[in-house]
C-alpha cells in the first residue's frame, strides 16, 4: 500500500497565505467617533457633503455606537442647512423635528429648535407675497424663549421674532397701499390701524400715520385723522412725511 505524499513546502505556502488573507480580514474599522469628528471638522471648512458622507458611514455600519446617535443625527441635519436650495432645507427642517421628537431635553435641543426656526424664516418671501412661512418661522424661534429661556439662543431668536414682526408688519402695509390706490380707503385703514396695533415696534410708523390719516380724511373721520398727525409731527419730526402733511391738515382746516 502507498503512502500519501505530504508536499511540505507547497503546503506550508498554503498556510501562510490563509493566516495572510485572515489578518486581512480582520482588519479593524475606524471607531464611530473617529468619524464623527473627521465629519465636524469637514463642516467647519464648509464642506458639507463630504461631511455628511462621513457621517452617513456611522449610521449605515450597521453597529452604531448608541452614544453618538443623538450627536450623528443632529450633525446630519447640519449638513443639510448648510448647502443651497429648497430641497437641502427641507431635508434640514425633517431633520431638526424629528431631533426634537426624540430628543426633547437634549442639551442641544435649543439649538436644533433655533435652527428648525431659521429653516422657516430661510424660506420666507418679499412682503407682497403669502407670509405663511413668516408666521410658522415666528411660532417657531417663540419656542426658544418658551422652551429654553436660559438658552444663549434666546437674544438672537428675539431678534428674529422682531424680524419677522417687521415682515408681517410690511406685508400688511403693502396690503394697506393696495386699498388706498383703488380708492378703498376703509380696507386701508382698517390695515393701517392693525400695523399699529400688532405691531407696535415698527420702525416706519411715519409713514403709517401718514397715510391712516390720508384714509380717515377720505372717509370723512376728521378728528381721528387730526390726532394721528399730531403724533406724527411730535413723533418724527424730521420725517418727509411732516411736510407732506400740510396739505391733510389744510383739509381737516377746512372741514372744521
Amino acid at each position: 500500500m502507498r503512502r500519501p505524499v505530504i508536499y511540505l513546502p507547497a503546503l506550508m505556502l498554503v498556510l501562510v497565505l490563509s493566516g495572510c488573507a485572515a489578518k486581512k480580514s480582520r482588519v479593524v474599522a475606524k471607531p464611530d467617533k473617529e468619524i464623527y469628528e473627521q465629519a465636524m471638522k469637514l463642516m467647519e471648512k464648509g464642506n458639507f457633503y463630504k461631511a455628511r458622507t462621513r457621517l452617513e458611514e456611522i449610521v449605515s455600519s450597521g453597529n452604531q455606537d448608541p452614544e453618538l446617535a443623538d450627536e450623528v443625527q443632529l450633525a446630519m441635519a447640519d449638513t443639510y442647512y448648510g448647502r443651497k436650495g429648497l430641497l437641502n432645507l427641507t431635508d434640514a427642517m425633517g431633520r431638526y423635528s424629528t431631533f426634537l421628537t426624540f430628543y426633547p431635553t437634549h442639551e442641544k435641543a435649543d439649538y436644533a429648535q433655533y435652527r428648525l426656526a431659521m429653516c422657516h424664516l430661510k424660506q420666507v418671501y418679499s412682503p407682497d407675497r403669502d407670509q405663511h412661512e413668516t408666521f410658522t418661522a415666528l411660532t417657531e424661534f417663540r419656542k426658544v424663549l418658551l422652551l429654553y429661556p436660559d438658552s444663549p439662543y434666546v437674544d438672537l431668536a428675539g431678534e428674529k421674532i422682531n424680524e419677522c414682526l417687521e415682515l408681517l408688519a410690511d406685508h400688511d402695509y403693502k396690503v394697506g397701499m393696495f386699498y388706498r390706490r383703488k380708492a378703498a380707503y376703509l380696507g386701508a385703514v382698517d390695515r393701517f390701524m392693525d400695523i399699529l396695533d400688532a405691531f407696535p415696534r415698527y420702525p416706519r410708523k411715519d409713514r403709517i400715520y401718514y397715510y391712516l390719516s390720508e384714509s380717515l380724511i377720505r372717509t370723512h373721520r376728521m378728528e381721528e385723522a387730526d390726532v394721528y398727525l399730531r403724533k406724527l409731527a411730535e413723533t418724527y419730526p424730521d420725517s418727509e412725511f411732516v411736510k407732506k402733511a400740510d396739505h391733510l391738515l389744510a383739509e381737516i382746516e377746512e372741514s372744521l
